[in-house]
């Protein structure tokens, strides 16, 4: 039901995961991935903040080492200079939005977040938010706001 949801068109055009290091979401992230490289005839982009960017290449994914550019490393590629040069719809996978809003503030951040979902090649944003690193709940709250379709990944007991 969940994956039908999330690929039917027109697509949630901004699908918002709330992980945690207990339940992480990188691995529903891939599927989501792979399920619309199956799918869709649209360019697939994956812009990576974390992790050991060479082993999350994927075939048929154009991926983006942000990994770096945390510490101003990774030379003036920017999510904003990736996001300006699509020229064909696509969908976006960002993982993780919380590492924009450590480099960037909030308000950059949800900025940025916004600007992408305004561009017309842009079909679908789905970005993730680690909440173990949040301390302003609010914080949560505005992302999930401005989602079209918000997920919050938690253990289940029992």
């Amino acid at each position: 039901m969940l994956l039908t949801h999330l690929n039917a068109t027109p697509h949630s055009k901004f699908v918002f995961f709330e992980d945690s290091l207990e339940v992480p979401a990188e691995p529903f992230i891939k599927f989501l991935i792979a399920s619309r490289l199956q799918s869709t005839m649209y360019d697939v982009h994956y812009a990576i903040y974390e992790g050991v960017y060479s082993r999350k290449q994927i075939p048929m994914v154009t991926t983006y080492n942000l990994t770096n550019n945390l510490k101003n490393l990774g030379g003036d590629l920017t999510l904003e200079g990736i996001v300006d040069n699509f020229t064909t719809p696509c969908i976006l996978f960002i993982d993780s939005i919380m590492h924009v809003v450590y480099k960037y503030g909030f308000k950059e951040a949800y900025r940025l977040i916004d600007k992408i979902l305004k561009n017309v090649n842009v079909l679908q944003v789905v970005t993730v938010l680690h909440c173990d690193f949040v301390d302003d709940e609010s914080l949560i709250d505005r992302f999930e706001y401005l989602s079209t379709f918000s997920i919050n990944l938690e253990r289940s007991y029992g």
